[in-house]
């Protein structure tokens, strides 16, 4: 699933797979903000539309912090209330998730 702003200035991907690091859910493969967005809120529209979607999945995604320049890697995912639940063991990438709540949108 593809999301974008109407300025084009961000864009949001979500996939539904089994990584090969036994992560299962749906996947953020891409968020990337170049607007005035508040980045934390594009992460929770986003998460609504994968919920409808595929309703009570958790969501995951990847964070390099070597390619970011934050020393808080995935903040914005954060402040929508993603936590940090592993790291990969050959790139060394972190793992965010997000549990859905039972009977809401994640938002």
């Amino acid at each position: 699933m593809v999301l974008m702003t109407s300025d084009q200035s961000a864009l949001f991907v979500w996939r539904k797979f089994k990584s090969m690091n036994n992560q299962e859910g749906i996947n953020c493969a891409v968020f990337r903000n170049e607007g005035k967005h508040l980045s934390s809120r594009l992460i929770l529209d986003a998460e609504y539309f994968a919920q409808e979607r595929w309703r009570g999945q958790r969501m995951y995604t990847y964070v390099n912090a070597d390619k970011i320049q934050s020393t808080n890697a995935g903040y914005c995912f954060k402040m929508a209330g993603w936590r940090q639940c592993g790291i990969t063991k050959t790139r060394k990438l972190l793992i965010l998730e997000k549990l859905p709540v039972e009977g809401k949108y994640c938002t």
